[in-house]
């Protein structure tokens, strides 16, 4: 097997803390998305006449 000729190991699974980090980097960075997208639009947009 290629795993056996490389003599790789497998992983050590993330705990719960690592989890929680990843979970609120990504929703971090929807946030800051979004913040930006909104910031853009107002740019753009014209009061209605």
């Amino acid at each position: 097997m290629m795993g056996a000729a490389l003599e790789l190991v497998p992983d050590a699974p993330e705990d719960k803390e690592q989890s929680d980090l990843k979970e609120l980097q990504v929703a971090r960075m929807a946030l800051i998305k979004e913040r930006t997208r909104l910031l853009n639009r107002s740019k753009t947009q014209t009061p209605p006449s």
